[in-house]
C-alpha cells in the first residue's frame, strides 16, 4: 500500500515538474529571431544572371560627378535575373569614389532605396549599394572591371568576413535622351551593414582598436594583398579597409576593399603612393607592420590550400581575353613561389623596410 502511495506520489510530481519547465521554456516562435524581407542588394545578388537598367538624368549626374556631398538625384531600376523580373521601382544614384571619379569619363556610382519606396516594395532594411562600372568605352576598361571582381571573389574562397559581389551586365538609360543607351559590364558591391548583419558582427570605428586587431586575420590580409600587388590601403587611416568585431577574444577583423590600383587589376591609371619604395603597381611590397620575425606557416598553409580555387576563378571566367588570363595567372604564380619559402617572406619584409 506505501509503495502504491508512493508511486502516485512520484507520478505527480514528475507531471508537476514536467508542466513547470514548460511553462518556464520560451516557445520557438520567441526564440526566432525577427524575420526580415531580402534587401535589393540581396535580391539582386542571388540572381543566376543579373541583369538592370537604370534610367536617370546621366548628363547631369556627369556634369556633377565631382560636386562633393551626397548629390543624390532621381533614378529608377528594373533588375532582373535572366529574363524575370526581381525588382522594378524608384531610387536615387549619385557619383562616388575618389580616384576613379576624377579619373573616369562614367564614374561609379552609389545606389540608395527611400525608405519609403522600400516597405511599399515589400524589401526589409535596405543599405545604399555600390556599383563598380565601366570607367570607360574601352574593352580593356572591361578587363579591368572583371579582374577587380575576381579578387572580390577570391577574398571570399578565404573569408566569409568579406565583401560579397555580383558581376551584372548594366543598361544605362538618359531620362532626357541626350545621351544613347548604353549597356556595360559592371558589379555591386555587398554594403558594409549587411556584411556586419550576415555575419553576425559590430562594425568597428574606434581607432585604438587596431592595437587589438585579429591577428590571424591580419596576417591573411596581408599576404592576400600581397599576392594580388596592393599597396592602396592603410590599416591606421582606414583606408580602403573596415574593421568588424565579431569576436571579442580575437580582436577585430580587417575588411578590405577597392582594388582597382593593384598590380592583378594593372589598370594604365593606377600609380603606387609617391612615399613607397616601387615603381609601379605590379611590383609587390610586403606591408606587414609587425615583428618581422613573425611566424607566416598558417597562413601560407591556407593559401596554399586556395591556390587552385584562386586559378579555377581566374580560368572560368569566360569574359577575360587570352591574354589578360595568362597574365593573372602568371602574376598568382609568382606570388607562390615567393611565399614557398620562410626566409624569402621574411627577404621581402625587410625589403620593405630597407627602402
Amino acid at each position: 500500500m506505501k509503495l502504491s502511495i508512493i508511486a502516485n506520489q512520484n507520478v505527480s510530481f514528475l507531471l508537476f515538474l514536467l508542466l513547470f519547465l514548460a511553462s518556464c521554456t520560451p516557445s520557438s516562435k520567441n526564440n526566432d529571431k525577427k524575420q526580415f524581407s531580402p534587401s535589393l542588394f540581396n535580391k539582386m545578388s542571388k540572381a543566376e544572371i543579373l541583369n538592370f537598367t537604370l534610367q536617370s538624368d546621366f548628363k547631369l549626374l556627369l556634369e556633377n560627378k565631382n560636386l562633393e556631398g551626397n548629390n543624390f538625384q532621381p533614378a529608377s531600376i528594373i533588375a532582373e535575373n535572366k529574363d524575370t523580373i526581381i525588382f522594378e521601382g524608384q531610387i536615387k544614384i549619385r557619383p562616388r569614389g575618389v580616384t576613379r571619379r576624377t579619373y573616369c569619363s562614367f564614374p561609379p556610382i552609389m545606389l540608395k532605396t527611400p525608405k519609403k519606396e522600400a516597405k511599399n516594395k515589400g524589401l526589409g532594411p535596405t543599405f545604399n549599394i555600390k556599383l563598380v562600372a565601366h570607367c570607360e568605352d574601352s574593352v580593356r576598361y572591361d578587363q579591368w572591371v572583371l579582374k577587380e571582381y575576381l579578387i572580390y571573389k577570391m577574398l571570399n574562397t578565404i573569408s566569409t568576413k568579406s565583401f560579397e559581389v555580383q558581376r551584372a551586365s548594366v543598361t544605362y538609360k538618359d531620362t532626357q535622351k541626350t545621351l544613347p543607351d548604353k549597356t556595360k559590364l559592371g558589379f555591386i558591391i555587398e554594403p558594409l551593414q549587411e556584411l556586419s548583419n550576415r555575419c553576425d558582427c559590430q562594425i568597428v570605428d574606434d581607432q585604438a582598436a587596431i592595437k587589438t586587431i585579429d591577428k590571424e586575420q591580419y596576417k591573411l590580409i596581408t599576404l592576400f594583398q600581397f599576392m594580388i600587388g596592393n599597396t592602396d590601403w592603410n590599416l591606421s587611416r582606414r583606408h580602403n579597409i573596415r574593421l568588424l568585431d565579431c569576436n571579442p577574444e580575437y580582436g577585430p577583423t580587417p575588411v578590405p576593399y577597392d582594388f582597382d590600383y593593384s598590380g592583378f587589376v594593372n589598370a594604365s591609371y593606377a600609380k603606387p603612393h609617391p612615399m613607397l619604395p616601387i615603381g609601379k603597381v605590379t611590383e609587390r611590397l610586403l606591408q606587414w607592420r609587425g615583428d618581422i620575425n613573425e611566424d607566416f606557416s598558417n597562413t601560407v598553409a591556407l593559401l596554399n590550400q586556395k591556390k587552385s580555387a584562386f586559378i579555377s576563378l581566374i580560368e572560368q571566367e569566360e569574359g577575360l581575353s587570352n591574354e589578360e588570363r595568362e597574365s593573372c595567372q602568371l602574376y598568382i604564380e609568382e606570388f607562390y613561389d615567393i611565399i614557398s619559402s620562410p626566409d624569402l617572406i621574411k627577404e621581402e619584409i625587410k625589403k620593405a623596410r630597407a627602402k
